[in-house]
C-alpha cells in the first residue's frame, strides 16, 4: 500500500504492513533434529528446550519451524509455499504427529500487523488452502499486531534504557 511519493525505500511503521506466517512443531522435550530426519526437510527455525537466545533467555520448549517468505509477500502464497514443503511428506508427517509423543503442538501461526490508521483490515483466506493444514491435524492461529501499541512499546523500552544508561554514568 503505497501513500504517495517515497524518497526511500524503506518505510516508516506508519505505512508499514507486515504478514508473517510458519508452521511450528513445539515440545518440552522436542528435538528438532529428529523432525528433520524424520521429514527430511530443513527447517527455517529451530531451537531445543534449554538452547539460549537473546539476553540470558533460554527455550521453554524445544521447536522446529518453516517460515513463509518475506513479509511482503501475500498471504496465500506463503501458504502455497509451506504446503510445497509439506505436501510431498504429508504421510510422514501425520504418522510424526501420531506417534512422536514429544510434539505438544503443531500450528500454522498467522500473525499481521495492518498500516497504522488503519481502521478496518480485511485479509481473506482461501478455503482449501486452509483446510490443507487442517485435513492434516494442524491447528491454525492467528494474531493482529497494532502498530500504534508497538510503537508505545518500543517507546518505553528505549526510555527504560536510556534511564538505565543514565544511572550507570
Amino acid at each position: 500500500m503505497k501513500t504517495g511519493k517515497q524518497k526511500s525505500k524503506s518505510k516508516s511503521i506508519k505505512e508499514y504492513e507486515w504478514r508473517y506466517v510458519s508452521l511450528t512443531i513445539s515440545g518440552k522435550n522436542l528435538d528438532p533434529q529428529k523432525i528433520t530426519q524424520t521429514l527430511g526437510i530443513e527447517p527455517d527455525n529451530w531451537a531445543k528446550r534449554d538452547d539460549h537466545f537473546g539476553k540470558n533467555k533460554k527455550c521453554k520448549q524445544g521447536f522446529w519451524a518453516l517460515e513463509g517468505g518475506s513479509s511482503k509477500l501475500r498471504f496465500d502464497t506463503k501458504l502455497k509455499k509451506i504446503l510445497n514443503k509439506i505436501l510431498p511428506v504429508k504421510h510422514r508427517l501425520t504418522k510424526l504427529i501420531n506417534e512422536n509423543k514429544d510434539i505438544q503442538r503443531i500450528y500454522l501461526d498467522i500473525a499481521v500487523m495492518p498500516p497504522e490508521n488503519t481502521a478496518i483490515a480485511e485479509y481473506n483466506f482461501e478455503a482449501d488452502l486452509l483446510n490443507e493444514f487442517t485435513s492434516l491435524g494442524i491447528d491454525i492461529a492467528f494474531s493482529i499486531h497494532m502498530p500504534a501499541e508497538i510503537k508505545k512499546i518500543l517507546m518505553k523500552s528505549k526510555q527504560r534504557r536510556m534511564a538505565a544508561t543514565e544511572r550507570k554514568k
